[in-house]
């Protein structure tokens, strides 16, 4: 099994928190949850807006030598921010972008490693807007999905030892990949998640794949993000949360 270079992504910026939130599932709980699958070995926090709170919390549990504040606010900051902290390791080594609250299933690791070996980015999130909708073009790019139709995407399921897997279109940045992969691609997510658009990464990773990378999701999934409206569907997260 490969064991991940983990960066996790940790804020509370008032906009993000204004998103409905389970209340199994906040910050500081999902980020102690995270740490009973993942531990603390290959784990950087990228910090943004903390609140008193949170700060004593997180020196409780990381080494201040694995905490990195940043600068600017939001996911795909702290993601671009990722990208320049890879020159040390091995191409080979698995890296995997944690944004935000996550809740991990207790055999998560097992899963993204496996999923890892498939495609070029692998992400244990099924992503409910992947089910529902279609896409549009607008001025600014893609708006919606073009590969939802009559509730799916078109697309290929394989299986690996501990689950099944759909090739994607358009993986959110919870999403594992090499470190040599990221460092190819790193000019297309700055270009993208440095622009004042909508759907940035949506259509990062869109333009990505057409440009032949590969992307695969856990189906059902093993993580999923702590807001309510895109919470990943079949799976009881408040049993997952409760489990350590």
């Amino acid at each position: 099994m490969v064991s991940p270079v983990v960066f996790y992504y940790f804020s509370d910026d008032p906009a993000q928190n204004l998103m409905a939130r389970p209340g199994y599932a906040g910050n500081q709980a999902c980020f102690s949850h995270f740490l009973t699958v993942f531990g603390t070995g290959n784990l950087t926090v990228l910090t943004a807006d903390q609140n008193a709170s949170s700060v004593s919390f997180l020196r409780g549990l990381v080494p201040a030598s694995q905490m990195v504040a940043l600068a600017s606010t939001g996911s795909t900051a702290a993601f671009v921010q990722m990208l320049t902290m890879l020159s040390g390791l091995s191409g080979a080594a698995l890296v995997y972008f944690v944004d935000g609250p996550t809740l991990h299933t207790p055999d998560a690791l097992t899963c993204l490693s496996e999923g890892s070996q498939i495609a070029d980015y692998c992400t244990l999130y099924d992503s409910p807007a992947m089910y529902t909708g279609s896409g549009t073009l607008s001025p600014t790019g893609l708006v919606g999905n073009f590969y939802v139709f009559q509730g799916g995407e078109t697309t290929r399921v394989v299986v690996t030892s501990s689950a099944h897997w759909k090739y994607t279109h358009t993986p959110t940045l919870n999403v594992a990949a090499t470190a040599q992969r990221l460092q190819q691609d790193a000019p297309t997510f700055v270009s993208f998640l440095t622009q004042p658009y909508t759907q940035a990464t949506f259509n990062c990773m869109w333009y990505l794949i057409g440009k032949g990378a590969t992307a695969a999701s856990c189906i059902p999934a093993k993580a999923t993000p702590a807001v309510t409206a895109y919470l990943a569907p079949i799976v009881d997260w408040q049993s997952v949360a409760s489990t350590t």
